[in-house]
């Protein structure tokens, strides 16, 4: 998440002289990467107790969302969804869509 939100921040610092836009994209990001800690924590408890669990589409679209370092963080601290290679894989590949959409984005933010 560190290394998205900065990425974020600088483009953004750059690109614009105004620092509402900054400020805009880490309230963003901080509210979306509590929600998704929400979200996987509440998954990893209905699991403990056999309940109905929060579906895999959910938090993949909320990673997407939050940036899915955050993802990777709350996977090794909670212990959960860790062995399940279909879910990581998935995760993966939308990581590597949001780091390409990223750069592509910072790149032509700071062009202009």
């Amino acid at each position: 998440m560190c290394t998205w939100l900065l990425i974020a921040v600088l483009t953004v610092c750059f690109s614009h002289s105004d620092i509402r836009y900054a400020l805009g994209i880490v309230t963003y990001l901080v509210i979306f990467n509590a929600l998704f800690l929400l979200l996987f924590w509440v998954d990893k408890q209905r699991a403990i107790s056999a309940s109905r669990r929060v579906s895999e589409a959910k938090l993949l679209a909320i990673s997407w969302l939050a940036g899915n370092m955050t993802m990777f963080i709350a996977q090794k601290s909670f212990r959960h969804k860790c062995q399940k290679w279909q879910f990581n894989a998935k995760l993966l590949l939308l990581s590597f869509a949001q780091t390409a959409g990223l750069f592509w984005l910072s790149y032509e933010l700071l062009i202009q």
